[in-house]
């Protein structure tokens, strides 16, 4: 398989009907992934974003979380990754993330977090909310099908088009998660109110 060296900021965004594909992808994806990391190290790996959700449109991108022990990126494991095909793109201190990208005739994103903290739980419980939220499932359909048709599509101007959107949507699901008792809100999320699912966009850069 033969991968390119892009530049992210400019990844073009197109949308595909759901793809069975995705969770075959995800399948192989995910033994190859854990064979650069130490032992020991994952402690959890999940397909999460739109990719995993049933019937849902997305990127043909599928979007992987690595649940590790510490918050570091080993050397050795980045030389790995980097065989298999992985870019680097960044290290996130401010949500404690490293994002690496994998494009060819497959598509992967993955990020790499502390297991269970925050962003965490926050990935797993949106996932879960949109499988049982048909509505919310599709008033997001509608909002990536905006951005397109409005002309973000590029990765930065199709991700602040919807980032309103997300951030009031990760708050509920964590709310969710909370009312059904499974896990407790983060101080940042204690005081949720009921979203409604309305497109309100930041600015109107699309570039």
């Amino acid at each position: 398989m033969t991968t390119k060296k892009i530049i992210f900021n400019s990844d073009h965004i197109c949308l595909e009907s759901h793809s069975s594909a995705w969770v075959d992808w995800y399948a192989q994806e995910r033994a190859i992934i854990h064979s650069c990391f130490a032992p020991n190290r994952v402690l959890g790996m999940e397909h999460y974003g739109s990719t995993s959700i049933q019937g849902m449109c997305a990127k043909p991108i599928v979007d992987i979380l690595v649940g590790i022990t510490t918050f570091e990126l080993l050397d050795t494991e980045k030389t790995l990754l980097a065989k298999i095909g992985y870019e680097f793109i960044e290290r996130s201190s401010f949500c404690e993330r490293f994002y690496l990208i994998k494009r060819g005739e497959k598509n992967f994103n993955l990020a790499v977090v502390l297991h269970e903290d925050d962003l965490w739980n926050m990935c797993l419980a949106t996932r879960e909310y949109l499988k049982i939220h048909p509505d919310v499932q599709a008033t997001y359909t509608r909002i990536k099908n905006e951005a397109i048709a409005q002309g973000y599509t590029t990765i930065d101007a199709y991700s602040r088009y919807k980032r309103n959107f997300i951030n009031a949507l990760s708050k509920e699901a964590l709310q969710w998660q909370s009312s059904r008792g499974e896990r407790e809100l983060p101080p940042s999320h204690t005081t949720v109110r009921t979203v409604r699912y309305t497109a309100v966009h930041a600015d109107t850069d699309k570039s």
